[in-house]
């Protein structure tokens, strides 16, 4: 796996699987917020929570809801 997953992942088949908040094929990038709040919401930098736009919900602001 690219750079062992730099210790925030664990290598599957050649792939990172990332912890919780960290992503990049490395797992070298800490996310704020799950998803990067899946572009429908915006991410509260102090506790890594999203707020959700209208409609959304979830922690990563994925589940739409009319």
């Amino acid at each position: 796996c690219p750079g062992d997953c730099s210790g925030h992942g664990v290598c599957s088949s050649g792939v990172c699987q990332c912890d919780n908040l960290y992503g990049a094929v490395d797992c070298s990038m800490k996310e704020s917020c799950p998803s990067g709040c899946s572009g429908h919401g915006t991410c509260n930098e102090h506790n890594a929570k999203c707020t959700c736009s209208p409609g959304w919900s979830g922690d990563a602001c994925s589940i739409f809801s009319c």
